[in-house]
């Protein structure tokens, strides 16, 4: 039995697989374990909650693990954030032997096989993974800080910056101050105020949501917004494309953000001149068993993803 676990700034998503009948057994479902935003004792705690549900669901014991596969946020970012993912993992892990990824490279298999290609996964944050001869190279993922654009976290954020515009009239309208005061429950200078004392990120993440919904329908700035996250998304995908000269690779789109539909995926599409595939963050959790089974079909991953899809 393979245990896979993905673990972002969001949430925390375990399966269990039949690695001899590539079925899927179970789902354990936890919040945030990404280290770097909510620490090590909280992402330790939901990685165990959800390794736990996923044996339960699937009657097995722990021992009963063969093999387990950990895509954790944070991971390659330093040499201190590998060290205290592998402290947190050789704690929770039901067997000792596992390894750990950084999560965008499990996005990339559970999207793209080890198949040459590009994959962008925007997220509660962003990294980005291109594939070229067989080596894996990380592009993006710099945190929240200077990095993270085209993710949930950066569009929430660009739409604070421009509701402080509306607020102080220097742009027309109120629908992003308006937005903001509803989906924080706070008065606009308040809450402006704690977000800035508390850089709480996977909650200001949550606010894209609201920002994809007004996107749709028709407010100007939140449209806005999204073009401005698409063309990052664009940079990087048509950036890569150039080290690929011969051979059309293969491009992925995943993450939550993709949840935004149209008003995202549509201006991606409109610029970039290959076929794109779209995927979503809870389906990472199927890269980790893609990395043990390099024989896996792009049929087997379907089918993994459909069970996934049935289960969540």
């Amino acid at each position: 039995m393979i245990l896979s676990v993905d673990g972002g700034a969001t949430k925390t998503v375990a399966v269990i697989i039949d690695e001899n009948e590539k079925k899927l057994l179970s789902v354990g479902l936890a919040q945030a374990s990404n280290f770097n935003a909510v620490g090590e004792d909280i992402a330790k705690q939901n990685i165990a909650e959800a390794i736990r549900l996923a044996l339960k669901y699937a009657n097995l014991e722990p021992s009963e693990i063969d093999l387990a596969v950990f895509g954790l946020a944070g991971v390659g970012d330093s040499k201190e954030s590998d060290m205290i993912a592998e402290t947190i993992i050789r704690s929770v892990s039901p067997t000792r032997r596992y390894l750990i990824y950084n999560d965008g490279v499990v996005a990339y298999r559970a999207t793209n096989l080890y198949e040459d290609g590009i994959v962008v996964a925007s997220g509660t944050g962003n990294v980005n993974f291109y594939q070229k001869n067989g080596e894996l190279i990380r592009v993006g993922g710099w945190g929240w800080f200077v990095g993270d654009e085209g993710s949930a976290s950066w569009v929430s954020k660009r739409a604070l910056t421009y509701a402080t515009r509306q607020y102080d009239n220097l742009i027309e309208g109120k629908e992003l101050v308006k937005a903001s005061e509803d989906f924080f429950n706070d008065e606009f200078k308040e809450l402006i105020w704690k977000l800035e004392r508390k850089h709480d990120k996977p909650y200001v993440a949550s606010f894209a949501t609201v920002v994809s919904k007004l996107a749709r329908e028709g407010s100007r700035l939140a449209n806005l917004i999204f073009e401005e996250a698409s063309g990052y998304i664009v940079l990087v995908i048509n950036g890569l494309l150039k080290e690929f000269k011969e051979k059309t690779p293969r491009v992925s789109l995943t993450g939550g953000l993709m949840l935004s539909g149209d008003v995202l995926i549509n201006k991606i599409k409109t610029k970039v001149k290959v076929p794109i595939h779209v995927f979503y963050g809870y389906q990472h959790a199927i890269g980790g068993v893609i990395y043990i089974r390099k024989d896996l079909t792009f049929e087997d991953m379907n089918k993994l993803l459909k069970e996934l899809d049935d289960n969540w």
